[in-house]
């Protein structure tokens, strides 16, 4: 799914989001290098913030740490960029192409979607129902 038909989709959804400068995005890829492009072409184009409370997309990529606290070996391979509110986290795992995989509260990872914009638009469909 393209940005645009993703855009479309999420309709109103995404009003309240706010653009991220490209002064920071360029500074997340001078972080991570191979960040995926369609995460920050929605960044930029659209922004981050939250859907009626049950889907956040962070301002930029997040490591384990900021968000589960402590020392997060066990999820040292990836940049967070938005939860559900509700204990799942949604992750890139840079070890396995930075596929895109959610987090659970106990740090259990699963396999959720080939990009950015796949899961976002699987969970704005979700929000639909």
């Amino acid at each position: 799914m393209n940005l645009e038909k993703l855009k479309l989709l999420g309709g109103n959804e995404f009003a309240s989001f706010e653009p991220v400068s490209k002064r920071d995005i360029a500074s997340f890829r001078k972080a991570f290098p191979d960040l995926p492009r369609d995460y920050t072409d929605f960044l930029h184009l659209v922004g981050c913030g939250n859907i009626r409370s049950r889907l956040m997309i962070y301002g930029g990529p997040t490591l384990p740490d900021d968000v589960f606290g402590g020392n997060e070996s066990a999820l040292a391979d990836l940049i967070l960029f938005g939860d559900n509110f509700a204990g799942i986290c949604f992750a890139f795992q840079v070890s396995k192409s930075w596929r895109v995989v959610e987090v659970e509260s106990d740090r259990t990872i699963r396999k959720r979607a080939k990009s950015f914009t796949k899961l976002l638009a699987k969970e704005v469909k979700k929000l639909g129902r």
